[in-house]
């Protein structure tokens, strides 16, 4: 009986003593100005620079891809070049080509014998000088009906088709101007596309880490009205302190509980040079 008693009691102790003897548990406590602080386990800061890894590597290749679209528009802007100038040097000729018939106006003379147009005249449209000659007066100038006839003319068979061949080629050139100016602008345009892609690209990015964080989530707690927090029972081992500060940023500060630990997190240089930034990709520009 005695023994039977002994042997029980041997077996409650041993149970106690191997109970005690479990994984040790430390209190983690410290201030935070963040509504929530997380801890998760070792291999989340791995994981997550897994993540970091393929976005710069999609980064990288959209940088590639922007920069191979600009340079393919700025050569087809730049591959425009001769042919505006070729189109402005036709324009040039034919402009002259015009001054010099229309020089050919001055043989023409009022009553008094002075010539009926001048070089002032040559930037009149000839649908002008045929309507304001109908009554044979132009600026002052009065002439003969003869002269009226042969005015008409020779506007009609010599400035004429001049004229149309110059606006013909101010057209040219002015289409050409704005077909290299759109190419040019769709350099910057090309670039604002990209900036957008970035931008979503780090939005993603940024979701997927926060997310991917959290999956390896082992502890939380609201911080108190004073930014007090408390976990009363954390197994001993390596861990990371998850906290995001009012701009979305991020941090992943390392903790090692082997004793009871205090960490007090505050936002700023002092943290930034401790910590590991995971959620900076928001302020990429």
């Amino acid at each position: 009986m005695v023994r039977s008693f002994c042997v029980v009691t041997a077996g409650f102790v041993l149970a106690v003593f191997l109970m005690g003897c479990g994984h040790p548990l430390y209190r983690v406590e410290g201030t935070a100005q963040m509504r929530r602080v997380v801890v998760v386990d070792s291999v989340a800061s791995v994981s997550v620079d897994s993540l970091k890894a393929e976005f710069k590597h999609v980064v990288d290749l959209l940088a590639v891809s922007e920069a191979s679209a600009i340079d393919s528009m700025k050569k087809s802007a730049s591959s425009m070049g001769p042919a505006v100038k070729t189109a402005q040097r036709n324009l040039r000729q034919l402009r002259g080509k015009y001054k010099n018939a229309f020089q050919k106006m001055q043989k023409f003379r009022s009553f008094g014998g002075n010539p009926v147009f001048t070089d002032d005249d040559i930037g009149v449209s000839t649908k002008k000088l045929q309507s304001e000659i109908v009554g044979r007066f132009y600026k002052g100038r009065a002439f003969s009906l003869e002269t009226q006839s042969q005015i008409r003319s020779f506007i009609r068979k010599d400035l004429a088709p001049i004229e149309q061949k110059v606006s013909q080629a101010k057209s040219r050139v002015n289409r050409l101007r704005r077909s290299q100016s759109g190419r040019s602008q769709a350099t910057a345009q090309i670039t604002g596309q990209y900036h957008q892609k970035r931008k979503l690209l780090i939005a993603e990015a940024n979701h997927n880490i926060k997310r991917r964080i959290l999956s390896h989530q082992v502890l939380a707690v609201d911080t108190d009205s004073a930014g007090a927090f408390i976990f009363d029972k954390t197994p001993a081992g390596l861990y990371s302190i998850f906290v995001q500060t009012a701009d979305s940023s991020g941090f992943l500060i390392p903790l090692e509980v082997f004793a009871h630990t205090r960490r007090d997190i505050v936002p700023g240089p002092s943290l930034e040079n401790d910590v590991s930034v995971y959620l900076d990709f928001v302020s990429a520009q």
